[in-house]
């Protein structure tokens, strides 16, 4: 659980991460496909208008769907750490984090050099929530 202390720590790190992502995808991406498979260009569109819930219920609708789709987990994790839910935000990051290990998102937002798996995306976000994870060194 994270303390009310932290909470407020991380919240300007957090949603600076999070609305880079989604301004990203919705500006350089435009169909379903180039979106990465369980992405819509609805739960982005909704989040990129700072529609934050809208845009979690439609990625817990599609994380459900396509429980594989890292992309999926990815804006999962991003929209609970957005509606400042930061304990779904690290159980989903820490889930991206043990999967992505091996995986690299043609498009992301997070200032990381060279060509970051989804485990280095979690990775990223974990420390600027203040958790730590084994898969993260």
């Amino acid at each position: 659980m994270i303390s009310k202390s932290t909470f407020s720590k991380m919240t300007v790190i957090a949603m600076l991460g999070t609305t880079a992502l989604a301004l990203t995808a919705c500006s350089a991406l435009s169909s379903y496909s180039e979106l990465g498979g369980g992405s819509s260009t609805s739960g982005v569109e909704a989040y990129r208008h700072g529609d934050y819930k809208t845009a979690n219920t439609i990625f817990a609708k599609e994380y459900a769907e396509h429980p594989n789709d890292l992309y999926a987990l990815d804006n999962l994790a991003d929209s609970y750490s957005a509606i400042g839910d930061w304990n779904n935000a690290v159980l989903y990051f820490q889930k991206l984090a043990a999967t992505g290990k091996n995986d690299h998102p043609q498009y992301y937002s997070e200032k990381l050099s060279g060509n970051p798996t989804f485990t280095d995306i979690a990775c990223y976000h974990l420390k600027g929530l203040q958790a730590k994870d084994a898969n993260c060194v």
